[in-house]
């Protein structure tokens, strides 16, 4: 097992695993540990997790690893991922450190498939004990979030990590709040999505805010893609006009 892995391992229920609970699992993970390397970091995501190894004998077991690591926080990472599983599927008291609202409905979503064909799951850091969610961990989950509310507004940032797995979802990284927010689109608008990949957007729709104020994710009504710098008229061009 690599140094600064994270292993994940799901007991099968019945005779077989689906492959949606088993992605189900690792984009949850995934996530998880991209949100708590933010908070750790203060600043965005920039490790890349892989499929370091996987086994599909019974139990199925996958380990993540970093490909890079440049800024050193994979180990932290993990460690605080670990704890703040631990904590939630322990208590509803606080808050685990690191854990934003993002991080905290990721671990409402990754329990999910324990409704499905997953009798037992369990997180196993390369160092430390490893812990075993159950449903605990989204009555947890629900009791440590107030209600969240929704309005009309916009958020900007950067349109990253596109998907089309359970929808079509993007996410952008808004530099106010400080975090990843989840941007739900119409199959209509995916062409319109993937053409603003990378670059600086301002998204309009209906927010979801989670009870502690910070956009959690947006129903896109709109996409306004930022003009980058060369597009911006310059000095020269408006002298001569």
């Amino acid at each position: 097992m690599s140094v600064d892995g994270l292993t994940v391992r799901l007991i099968a229920a019945i005779d077989f695993l689906s492959v949606d609970s088993l992605v189900l699992v690792l984009d949850n993970i995934a996530e998880i540990l991209r949100d708590v390397e933010s908070a750790v970091s203060e600043s965005r995501s920039v490790i890349d997790w892989h499929i370091a190894a996987i086994s599909f004998s019974s139990p199925l077991t996958v380990t993540l690893s970093p490909t890079e690591d440049p800024q050193g926080y994979a180990r932290q990472t993990i460690a605080a991922s670990i704890a703040g599983l631990r904590q939630i599927e322990r208590s509803s008291e606080t808050r685990p450190m690191y854990f934003s609202v993002n991080a905290l409905e990721r671990a409402k979503k990754l329990v999910s498939v324990l409704n499905r064909d997953v009798a037992r799951l369990i997180v196993i850091p390369s160092e430390g004990d490893a812990v075993t969610v159950s449903q605990r961990v989204a009555a947890n989950v629900d009791a440590l979030l107030p209600p969240p509310h929704e309005e009309l507004g916009s958020v900007e940032g950067i349109l990253e990590t596109l998907s089309i797995h359970e929808g079509n979802i993007f996410a952008i990284w808004d530099s106010v709040a400080g975090k990843r927010v989840e941007c739900h689109i119409s199959p209509e608008m995916l062409a319109e999505a993937h053409a603003a990949f990378g670059k600086r957007v301002s998204v309009s729709g209906r927010i979801r805010y989670s009870g502690l104020g910070t956009p959690a994710s947006i129903r896109v009504e709109e996409i306004y893609v930022f003009p980058s710098r060369s597009e911006l008229p310059q000095f020269a061009d408006l002298v001569a006009s």
